[in-house]
């Protein structure tokens, strides 16, 4: 029983190592027997970037090519001046605190206080 269990996972080990291979090779014969075939891709998978965080595509064609490319981090979407946390005085800054309309990121600009106008 043990030798029968040792055999089937040898050939699982060995199915598993040549699928990689096979399907390379099928794209590879498809290719031969086209030549002129022109990769037509599709978005296929993909993981949406974020404000700080690259997203991926997975792009697949009829042949059965696939790769897949980064699609860049979006980058804060800063609401300006929605917040004044406190106003600027004659003596003391103010804060203004901009959101971005995507993600819990905020950015505080001091306001430099006034001065007095005598």
């Amino acid at each position: 029983m043990e030798k029968h269990f040792n055999r089937i996972v040898s050939l699982f080990l060995v199915v598993i190592t040549l699928i990689p291979m096979i399907s390379e090779s099928v794209v590879l014969k498809a290719q031969e027997m086209d030549p002129n075939h022109e990769h037509s891709y599709k978005v296929v998978d993909s993981i949406k970037p974020t404000c700080t965080e690259v997203g991926k595509e997975i792009k697949k064609c009829s042949c059965g090519a696939t790769f897949s490319e980064n699609v860049a981090a979006r980058g804060h979407d800063l609401v300006k001046n929605r917040v004044k946390s406190y106003d600027e005085t004659c003596t003391k800054d103010g804060l203004l605190v901009n959101d971005c309309s995507r993600c819990e990121y905020h950015e505080e600009v001091v306001l430099p206080y006034l001065g007095h106008n005598f």
